[in-house]
């Protein structure tokens, strides 16, 4: 739902600086030649971002357009001036905000570790990353199992991809349940597994952080785009991920790690960020920004 700023909001330094940024940002789209792959202007309802907070102004705050709802395949056909696109994406944002929070630590120091959070037996990555993730945000383990338990598997024809889905209150399911059998047990299960296998996350188990977390990744996000604004080079941002000319991928990685250092300034040593460059019909490529201190 759409709610009334509070009027402080609206006289506030922060609401002034994020309608300059995004004013400048879209004039800066506007006047670029962004093409689809198909050879047809970007439409100007993509170049056009709003920030959504959720609840209040402690939560969310991601940047929204239409262009944010396209796929992934999309997003990195379009072109910038001719040249192509590609991705630079935080490689596992949120735990590792969490660890940065919680440890003031970058990785994990436990048995299992092996770098990915997500990298979890029996289901596909992108199951697990949404099971971990709803089990930091739920407000109890009771309801984390409770929207686990829903998760059913189906082939998507349009990305020729497995898909794993959950669901809440009385969405209409598609596919095959991932947990057929007693379900909020397996979900219980699936959850105690986790905390076994990534102990140092357990603090944040159940504990709602979602808002929290989103409004660091959109503060860091507008960083970006302020900076890349004054600089001329447009950026389209996707949650904590931005589609950017591919000649721009030195600065822009940079511009996200210092980015990440001054939003997260106090909450341990700060000195390599992990990212994700993917271009289309190449393998994604992990990018390491060790920095300087300030």
């Amino acid at each position: 739902s759409v709610g009334e700023l509070t009027k402080g909001y609206l006289n506030s330094t922060s609401y002034q600086e994020t309608i300059t940024i995004l004013t400048n940002h879209f004039n800066l789209l506007s006047q670029s030649s962004i093409q689809t792959e198909d050879g047809n202007p970007l439409p100007q309802g993509h170049m056009f971002y709003v920030r959504k907070f959720k609840e209040d102004l402690d939560k969310g705050g991601r940047f929204y357009s239409s262009f944010v709802n396209q796929p992934k395949e999309y997003r990195l056909g379009i072109t910038f001036d001719g040249e192509p696109a590609g991705s630079l994406d935080f490689s596992q944002l949120h735990p590792t905000l969490l660890l940065r929070l919680i440890h003031q630590k970058d990785k994990e120091t436990n048995l299992f570790a092996m770098g990915d959070v997500y990298a979890m037996p029996d289901l596909p990555r992108s199951a697990h990353k949404e099971f971990i993730n709803i089990i930091f945000n739920a407000e109890t383990k009771e309801k984390a199992a409770r929207r686990i338990m829903t998760a059913t598997r189906y082939w998507n024809v349009f990305e020729d991809c497995e898909v794993i889905q959950t669901y809440g209150g009385k969405q209409i399911r598609t596919g095959e349940p991932v947990f057929p059998e007693t379900p909020l047990k397996a979900a219980l299960k699936y959850i105690d597994s986790f905390i076994f296998r990534h102990p140092m996350f357990e603090p944040a188990v159940s504990t709602a952080q979602w808002g929290s977390l989103q409004l660091i990744d959109s503060t860091i996000i507008q960083h970006v785009v302020r900076i890349a604004t004054d600089l001329g080079i447009p950026v389209l941002p996707v949650h904590d991920e931005v589609i950017i000319p591919v000649s721009a991928k030195p600065t822009i990685e940079l511009m996200l790690a210092r980015a990440f250092q001054h939003v997260l300034k106090g909450t341990g040593d700060i000195r390599s960020v992990r990212m994700d460059w993917s271009v289309k019909g190449k393998e994604k490529e992990a990018v390491v920004v060790v920095l300087e201190d300030d």
